[in-house]
């Protein structure tokens, strides 16, 4: 991160500080332990619980995420307007309570305030028209200098697919409210890729129910290497399957982890 936008990024984050005081957002704490505690209304008052307990998903439910669905709604309807005309599809998600509150207590991952864990609102920009890809990047890139209450661009990165085969373009901002939000901007066979990708060899979910304990450690170290093989091919090929397609290593094909091919776009 540039110095210019480092300077203007601790602006906005003091900025939102304020702003969630101002709301009576609940205030949070880490203890030495490493323990993160929530300040929660319960029907006794206000008191401290760890982020763990179910006072806390139900304060997520009751008093924040609803200020999180009317900053994804005015998020979306504003990325509409800014790609008019060209050939994409606009989704989202807000991320479910209890995964919220799994998040704050990772390490790093510690806010001071709900609505400053950067992807509780998720927007996934697909782009169906390679030839719009380039237009739509420069059109979302534009919103770092062109603020707007429903989205404000902070961050742009590009994951060009070297590390691990993840392609994306993602822009960090705020919208309503302060909360902290994500754009994606991808092309179809991007989203195939990156959501096998994730439910598969990103989280453990799917291994730990499929994979016997023994054999777990292996199978996602070849899936992952498999899955960049995957990405390449595609990338070099424009999301098609051409000659030399990799195949899925044995064992990740013996417990049906490879590569949904047939989700691509024909």
């Amino acid at each position: 991160m540039d110095r210019t936008l480092a300077s203007s990024f601790s602006l906005v984050e003091l900025a939102l500080s304020l702003l969630a005081k101002a709301q009576g957002a609940s205030a949070m704490r880490v203890l030495p332990s490493g323990r993160m505690m929530v300040r929660v209304k319960t029907p006794s008052g206000r008191r401290w619980v760890p982020h763990t307990a179910p006072e806390v998903q139900q304060h997520i439910s009751e008093h924040l995420h609803p200020i999180a669905e009317e900053a994804h709604d005015r998020a979306k309807a504003h990325l509409e307007k800014v790609l008019q005309g060209l050939n994409v599809q606009i989704g989202g998600r807000i991320k479910e309570p209890y995964k919220v509150a799994e998040k704050m207590g990772r390490p790093g991952k510690q806010p001071r305030h709900f609505n400053r864990l950067g992807d509780t609102v998720g927007l996934r920009v697909t782009v169906h028209d390679p030839a719009h890809f380039e237009e739509a990047h420069r059109r979302l890139k534009s919103l770092m200098d062109n603020p707007h209450p429903h989205l404000k661009v902070l961050e742009h990165e590009v994951h060009d697919g070297s590390r691990d085969g993840y392609r994306s373009v993602h822009f960090n901002g705020i919208g309503h409210k302060g909360q902290r939000l994500e754009v994606q901007l991808r092309h179809p066979w991007q989203n195939v890729w990156a959501d096998h990708a994730h439910d598969n060899f990103y989280k453990d979910d799917n291994l730990r129910k499929l994979v016997p304990a023994h054999e777990r450690e292996a199978v996602k170290r070849e899936g992952v290497a498999y899955m960049k093989q995957v990405s390449d091919h595609l990338h070099a090929n424009g999301g098609k399957i051409g000659p030399g397609f990799p195949k899925a290593p044995p064992r990740v094909k013996k417990y049906g982890l490879e590569f949904p091919a047939h989700k691509l776009q024909n």
